[in-house]
Parts: structure tokens; sequence; C-alpha cells
């Protein structure tokens, strides 16, 4: 069965990669910014609805209050509260220019005429006095106070809170009229005694309702756009294009009983559309600007497929440019392929050219240091060969100059001890056993009082060269002398003491080693009397970065050391140095003690004849 190949081709990588990488990035670029249009849209369709519905409140208040106004007017004028105050009511209905003798009714023609409005406007005493009727289009209203009380709208107007009420009549319904021409939006108001609450006057004052619908038009500009206007009871009073029943009782129910002083403006989306509430004064009408979020259904389609269409160029461009970038880096990789199969196949004179440097280059470079220095090993392998041969016989002369040191030590130790020279042969046992003591006997870990004598014989033979200027003292806790210790991790640090700290000092100079217990940990302290050292030389022992100024224990020894610290003993393996420069110098060094690292009786002795 033949198998598929899946292999791709570097340029093919790219753009697959290039599309998964960039391609979500784009998406999600036009999304956010479609996102971000049609919440600008929704922001403009809100802010439009709410200005509408402010707008057409407060110019419905203006109107309305000054209806109010001429009504208050009436209630207080001396003149016409006479009639209403009056007992005398056959004479009054006697006469029959009543309200032109004793109100002098013309000022408040006047006002009716000034206003334009108001289509029809009646007076009715309530103590039994002949009505003021006036109507100027026609309208007839009921001519007696009693058929008036027998309306709904008489009633609606003596149980509202502040004897006020506004409705709509259609030409359709009489309310309190006889005849009703045209469709109308009323003004009822009972006017009471000043200090007591007996109704004295029953007023309508009828308006046009299109000056309303004008009202509610001039604001509406944007498109599904419409209004409601209702009274403060939830009656309709106009409306402008708008036959959503199922939204009018909607607002009727959970809006209009909502209004109060605190909250005279809701808006709220409801089943596609957008609507704002406003409600000016407690008892003013209650303007609702609706927009059907239906109408803009083609203009959010538009704006999803210009976004769409910009993600399929964009996407299209991409493609163009990820190949044309990918014809670009896989060049210089074919050439360097080519060579690669070349080489493979025995070629080792192969070199690829170089195009840029970049990555890319560096692989070339790479590839082409690697077939030099292949070329040179196969040159050299024969060299390397007379090398190895080389190197066994200086591991076997290893082996033997150390028992050639020891002999020729000795013998020179004995010659002393014949010629009764004490302090030679003193010094020269000491060398002797400093370099048994170094050698171990090839073991890496000695015990601890064996490295304090590698330590002290190394100073019995510093002596020679400083005699009585350098003075020492040596200090061991006797619990840590059988811990097993990795070799020469002390020694260093002592003679780092003696070469830079005493090498220029002319007075006594006193070094200190001490080896204690403290809370499971073995501290070891090398303290000296010499030049000291800057913060600057101390961080330098640290990293490495330059040498001390001497030649026996530099910077880098001292760096060896403390790094074979930290991989010894990790963490827990702590070195502490402070100096002063003139005073002295202190190293600490801190590292764990374990029973388990403690010599027998026979690794002792071991250690201690090594």
């Amino acid at each position: 069965m033949k198998v598929k190949s899946t292999r791709r081709s570097i340029r093919r990588k790219v753009i697959i990669f290039g599309y998964r990488i960039l391609s979500p990035l784009f998406l999600f670029i036009v999304l956010f910014l479609c996102f971000h249009s049609f919440r600008a849209k929704f922001s403009d369709i809100r802010d439009k609805s709410k200005t509408s519905a402010h707008s057409i409140a407060l110019n419905m208040k203006l109107m309305q209050d000054e209806i109010k106004q001429l009504s208050t007017y009436i209630g207080v004028d001396n003149d016409i509260r006479s009639i209403f105050l009056s007992d005398k009511i056959n004479e009054m209905n006697a006469n029959p220019i009543l309200w032109m003798d004793v109100a002098r009714i013309e000022k408040l023609q006047t006002l009716i005429a000034l206003n334009g409005n108001i289509k029809s406007f009646a007076l009715y005493p309530e103590n039994g006095v002949q009505p003021y009727l006036r109507g100027m289009d026609g309208t007839v209203n009921i001519h007696s106070v009693e058929d008036v009380r027998r309306t709904r709208e008489y009633a609606r107007t003596m149980n509202s809170l502040y004897g006020m009420y506004w409705c709509s009549v259609p030409k359709s319904r009489f309310g309190t009229f006889e005849i009703n021409r045209q469709d109308k939006i009323v003004f009822y108001r009972e006017i009471y005694g000043i200090y007591d609450k007996i109704p004295l006057c029953f007023m309508a004052i009828a308006l046009n309702r299109e000056q309303f619908k004008k009202i509610c038009q001039a604001s509406i500009t944007s498109r599904g756009e419409s209004c409601i206007v209702f009274n403060s009871d939830g009656e309709e009073l106009c409306s402008i294009d708008n036959y959503n029943n199922e939204l009018r009782k909607y607002i009727r129910k959970n809006i209009i009983t909502s209004f109060n002083e605190q909250n005279n403006f809701f808006s709220f989306y409801y089943k596609g559309n957008y609507v704002s509430c406003c409600k000016l004064d407690e008892y003013g009408s209650v303007v609702c600007d609706i927009i059907s979020l239906k109408a803009y259904k083609i203009f959010f389609l538009q704006q999803f497929l210009i976004y769409l269409y910009v993600l399929i160029l964009i996407l299209l461009s991409l493609y163009v440019l990820l190949k044309i970038m990918s014809k670009y880096i896989t060049k210089p990789l074919y050439k360097l392929s080519e060579g690669i199969t070349k080489f493979a196949e025995g070629d080792f004179t192969q070199h690829v050219k170089i195009y840029d440097d970049d990555e890319i280059g560096d692989v070339a470079k790479a590839f082409n240091k690697m077939v030099s220095d292949i070329q040179s090993l196969i040159n050299e392998n024969y060299v390397i060969k007379m090398k190895e041969k080389e190197n066994e016989l200086a591991s076997l002369q290893s082996q033997i100059n150390p028992h050639f040191l020891y002999n020729t030590l000795n013998s020179l130790y004995w010659q002393a001890v014949d010629h009764n020279n004490e302090t030679l042969a003193d010094n020269i046992f000491s060398l002797s056993r400093l370099f048994q003591l170094v050698l171990s006997r090839g073991k890496q870990e000695i015990l601890v009082e064996n490295e304090f004598e590698l330590i002290e014989r190394y100073l019995e033979v510093q002596k020679m060269r400083f005699n009585t200027k350098l003075q020492y003292a040596i200090l061991l806790d006797d619990r840590i002398k059988k811990q097993k210790f990795s070799k020469l991790l002390l020694q260093p640090f002592v003679e780092n003491s003696i070469e830079h700290g005493f090498s220029n000092k002319t007075s006594e100079c006193n070094l200190m080693i001490s080896g204690k217990l403290v809370d499971d940990r073995m501290v070891f302290e090398i303290k000296d009397s010499g030049i000291g050292m800057s913060q600057e030389d101390i961080q330098s022992l640290f990293t490495g970065e330059k040498k001390v100024d001497h030649n026996r224990v530099g910077g880098y020894a001292i760096k060896n050391i403390i790094d074979r610290i930290k991989i010894l003993y990790g963490d827990e393996g702590i070195v502490q140095i402070d100096s002063v420069p003139g005073e002295g110098t202190s190293v600490k060094i801190t590292v764990p003690f374990s029973e388990d690292l403690t010599a027998g009786e026979n690794d002792g002795k071991e250690n201690s004849d090594s």
C-alpha cells in the first residue's frame, strides 16, 4: 500500500502559519471595527431617541403651561370670580350679556384669540349661572352644568389630584360637546375657592390635536421613528406613525406609573424597538419616542458586508505578501539544503553562498565552518593518534614522579638529621608531609583534621619565607575532626591571605584559622591582618571578572573554589568575605554537617597516614 507523503515545503509552511497567526488577528480587528460601528450606531439611535423625547416633552410642556396659565388667570380674576361666588342666580341669568357686563370677558377673548390653538372655550359655574361658551371651529359645547356633571370627563377631573385633566376627544366622540367637528385635545379644570375646597367653576379648553402632532413631527427625523403622547393617567393624547398596541399596553402598565420626582426619564428596548419616555413635571404629559431597529436592518447588513469584503481583501493581500516573503526566506535555504545534500554524498569541499547577515546567514556560516573543521579533522587525525601515545607516556611519568619526590625529600631529611640541623629537617618534613596530604593517594575527600594538618604544614613551610613575621593560630572543634571534607577547599583561601594580604606588609602578619560546629553546620573562618581589599576586589573574587594583583593565587582560583563549594553543597554551601582596606580580611565558609559523612576509625587512620 502506497503511503501518501505529508511533506510540506517551507514556503507552504510560511503561508499556512502566516494565515494561522495573522488571520485570527485580522478577523478580530474587523469584528471589533464592525462591533464598534454597530455600537456607535446604537449609541446614535439612543441619543437621538432621548433627545427627541426630551424636546417633544419640553414643547408640550410650554404649550400646556400656557393653557394652565390662562385657566389660572380665570380662577384669580376678581370680576370672573364674582360670577362664580354670586348667589343672585336668577338676576344674573336674566342678563343675556352677563359675561360682557360683569366679567369684562373681552380681555379673556383677546388672550384666546392670541393663542391661536384654542378651538373652543367653556366655563360652567357650579352655582347655576349660565355658562360662557365659545366655539371657533363650529364646535358646540353642552349648555348646562348639570349635563356636564354626567360626563366621564367631569368625573375624571374631579377625581384627579390637582383638579386638572388632559384627554383626547376624537371627532367621533363628543365628551362635553354636542357637536365636535375636529379631533381635539381638551384641558379640563375645576376652579376651587381660595380658602376652601368648594368647587366654583368647571372649565373646558379644547385645542386642535394637529398642533400636538406638529410638535411631535418636528422632532422626528430618523427612519422608523414614531412618537406617542400620554396624559399622566396613561390615556393616549396623540401619536405619530405607530400602531403597536402591544407596546402601548406595556408603556401604560409598566412605565406611566414609574415616574416620580427622582425619575422623570426612562429608556428601554422592547421587541425590536428602542423607547425613550420623558415626563417633565408631576402632572405633565408623558412623551415616548420610539425608534424601530428593524428600519436599520439594511444599514446593519450593508455595514456587515462592507467589513466582510474588507476582511476578504485583507486575506487575499496577506496571501500575496506571504508568498513574496516565503520566496525571499526560502531562497537561501534551498541553496543551503543543496549544499548539505552534496556534503552528505561525500563532497567535503562544499561552501554555500551567504546572502544576508541574519539567522539563515549564521547557519550558512556554521555549515561552511563545519565543512572546514571536518576537513581539518580528517587531515589532523593521524596527529591525534600520535598525541595519544604521548599522553600515555606522560600518565606513567606522573605516577612515578610522586614516589621519586617522596624518596628525594626523605633522603634530604635524614641528611639534615645526620648534620644535626633540626630546623632544616623540620622544614623538609613539613614539605614532604604537605605533598603527601595534597596528593592523598588520588582521593578527592579527606578528613577535616587532614585538611587542617595540610594547612598547618603549608604554614610551617611559609615560615621559612616570613620567619617570625608570620604568626598563626589553628583552632579545630573535636566534633568535626572526623567529618569527611572535600580536599583543598580551605587551603587556597589561606594561601590567598599570605600571598595577597602579607606580600607587601612589613609589620607582623597574624593569621587565625578556625573550624567549629554551629547548629548542625561546620563554620570555617580564615582571618588575617593583611592589607585588606576593596568591595570591588571582593566582588571580583565571586564573579572572576578580573584577577587580583598577585601571581600565585588569583581571582579566578578563588572563583573556582567558590564554584566547587556551590557544586558540592548547593545552597547550603555559603562563602562570605568581609574586608577593610588596611586592616585585614575575614573569610567564612559554611557547609552542612552530617553524621553519615563522619569517617570510622579505619578511614580516619588511613587518611591520617596518607
